[in-house]
């Protein structure tokens, strides 16, 4: 039995909503994770010191133990900050499409993604901030892992899984 022209037509349009639904997928961002914790403040000088990896490294395991992370969610926390900036405060990673068009960028020590972290009613208020203010961004990202949101990064699912 050979499809009416009806039936060609309904073929036709369940393929179009099909992909429009792709195209839909592709273009439009997810929306920003819930963040379920009160943001620290910025904190205009630190009692930490910055100036070195080891320095970094001390002082994000001192912010660490002050937030009341475990043993193992310290170290986990350490090994993806290491993966995600290597401890510089400073890195930018920009997250292009397959064109090479950028999509977003991933700032600072913590690689916090400004469509999804920085800006206003979000954890970081500026670019400024994720790039100057590591006590700031360690604090967040230490009580997103204990929040239970480390899958957020992506060197924790790639060291860790998730």
């Amino acid at each position: 039995m050979t499809p009416t022209l009806k039936q060609k037509l309904e073929a036709a349009l369940l393929q179009l909503r099909s992909l429009l639904v792709r195209l839909k997928e592709f273009f439009i961002k997810p929306p920003a994770p819930q963040i379920d914790f009160d943001f620290p403040a910025p904190i205009p000088s630190s009692k930490y010191s910055w100036g070195t990896t080891s320095e970094r490294i001390h002082s994000t395991r001192l912010i660490c133990d002050e937030e009341g992370l475990s043993w193992d969610l310290k170290n986990k926390l350490c090994a993806t900050v290491n993966c995600e900036s290597e401890w510089r405060l400073d890195a930018k990673n920009e997250n292009k499409d397959k064109n090479g068009n950028v999509l977003s960028t991933d700032w600072g020590i913590c690689q916090y993604n400004d469509y999804y972290f920085i800006g206003k009613n979000k954890p970081i208020p500026t670019i400024q901030d994720a790039l100057t203010n590591p006590e700031l961004c360690i604090r967040v990202m230490a009580r997103q892992f204990k929040a239970g949101g480390a899958y957020q990064w992506i060197c924790y699912k790639k060291l860790f899984g998730a």
